[in-house]
């Protein structure tokens, strides 16, 4: 029920008013630069989710399980892709939905896949040894910080 409940947040926020209109006015200056801003973080966390889908291929499940233990492609750099294109891409959504409820929701979703995410964690802890390594390695959603 969880990751339905965490699948059905999103639209929560687009099914809200669009009100980019409002605070950027097509009028003013910026607005295209804004709009072009946000498309492009709803490009690019898209491209990000095609690319964890593709390399997970069959290792990929809508309830978590361990199946294999997949750190090649971008998980080599951050071991939630996907969940890392659901924060980007529905940060332009609620961008251009901006309101408290939309923003509300988008922490809760944060929230819950992170939470969805740790459970993962846990699952793949216990089937694979070399998981702990592999997580100290490598971001949860994002890449380390090179040093």
């Amino acid at each position: 029920v969880f990751p339905l409940l965490m699948g059905g947040l999103p639209f929560a926020i687009v099914m809200t008013n669009y009100t980019f209109g409002r605070a950027v006015p097509p009028n003013v200056k910026s607005h295209l630069l804004a709009l072009a801003s946000i498309s492009t973080l709803l490009i690019l966390g898209g491209m990000l989710n095609l690319v964890g889908l593709f390399t997970l291929r069959r290792s990929f499940t809508i309830m978590s399980e361990a199946r294999t233990l997949v750190a090649r492609g971008v998980y080599r750099y951050v071991r939630h892709p996907i969940y890392a294109s659901h924060f980007i891409i529905y940060l332009g959504y609620t961008l251009l939905h901006l309101h408290a409820a939309t923003v509300a929701i988008y922490a809760a979703l944060v929230v819950g896949q992170t939470i969805r995410a740790r459970v993962e964690e846990r699952k793949l802890a216990a089937a694979f040894p070399e998981y702990e390594e592999y997580r100290r390695a490598t971001g949860m959603f994002f890449p380390k910080p090179i040093r």
